[in-house]
């Protein structure tokens, strides 16, 4: 999600940490169990417990449930929460140096105000000498705004919610019914 970029030998480009006392909070949180939290590390990704609404979470975006863990001090580049909005709400308060953003009904991405998918692309844009204007994006859900409006192409998934579909260049049928060939078919991507 732009957190941390890496180059072909895994070498850190960019990096937005979760830092400070907003991390101190929400690892303690994990280790409390306070809530239900995913941490993602360069190497690393896994849940300090899992209930019912992780498991609905999951499914509706047909990703598998991950390890159980501990938290063993590496940085923590983004967290996943599972909370409704008014949990969201009120947890946002308590770490004013991160963005929080929905991708699931319940289900949130917590990272740094330093990154986002569009300063991750920037980054590996700059590097690679990329000009903004080539880059074709895809995404389904409020975290991909940012991605969308900064690439040249913003592309929409038949699934995505109402906002994303607005912010969008084009919209492209649902994922399971081929989206992203669709689209890349639609702006004559392959020959």
């Amino acid at each position: 999600n732009g957190q941390v970029c890496l180059d072909s030998e895994e070498n850190i480009l960019f990096e937005a940490p979760i830092k400070g006392e907003d991390a101190a909070y929400l690892i303690d949180a994990f280790q409390t169990r306070k809530m239900p939290l995913v941490i993602i590390e360069k190497d690393r990704t896994y849940i300090n417990f899992i209930n019912e609404r992780v498991r609905q979470a999951q499914k509706a975006v047909s990703i598998p449930l991950l390890p159980t863990e501990e938290y063993t001090g590496e940085p923590i580049y983004q967290m996943i929460g599972y909370l409704n909005r008014q949990e969201a709400e009120v947890l946002a308060k308590k770490i004013p140096n991160c963005k929080i953003t929905r991708w699931y009904e319940e289900g949130i991405d917590i990272i740094s105000k330093d990154g986002g998918k569009a300063n991750g692309i920037q980054k590996i844009l700059d590097v690679c000498g990329i000009k903004r204007e080539e880059v074709i994006a895809f995404g389904d859900g409020d975290n991909d705004l940012d991605m969308l409006e900064f690439a040249g192409i913003g592309v929409a998934m038949g699934n995505a919610v109402k906002c994303v579909k607005e912010a969008a260049d084009y919209v492209t049928s649902h994922i399971d019914e081929d989206g992203i060939w669709n689209a890349c078919r639609h702006f004559n991507l392959f020959e």
